[in-house]
């Protein structure tokens, strides 16, 4: 890392293992699902200008290669996705924002009909 130019780079792969690692069990149960997915993002855009040639190369029609033979686009692709569309309705995020009555999840919509009342 340190001959990448990445400053601090002890405390930099710290980080990065931690995020990754606590990021994705978050990810997996739903758990500061846009938080954590922006977070990794940045780390594929880290990842993708550590290949910018091969990157690069990968958009070029004349090799066998394609944009999608990157790990670190299709992961970065798929992070943005978690990241400005949110978890899924079977999720902790969705579970908790209900449960705390906060967000949209908690808004509670009016009946479609109204009875009327009794006299």
């Amino acid at each position: 890392m340190a001959a990448r130019g990445i400053p601090f780079p002890e405390a930099n792969a710290a980080f990065v293992a931690r995020l990754e690692y606590y990021g994705g069990m978050a990810l997996v149960l739903g758990l500061m699902t846009r938080l954590v997915a922006a977070g990794l993002a940045s780390t594929m855009v880290v990842a993708l200008l550590g290949e910018r040639e091969q990157f690069l190369e990968s958009w070029r029609w004349s090799g066998d290669l394609g944009p999608t033979d990157t790990p670190s686009f299709v992961f970065l692709v798929l992070l943005a996705w978690l990241a400005l569309f949110g978890p899924g309705p079977v999720s902790l995020d969705k579970l908790l924002s209900r449960w705390l009555k906060v967000g949209a999840a908690a808004v509670q919509r009016p009946p479609d009909r109204m009875e009327p009342a009794a006299s």
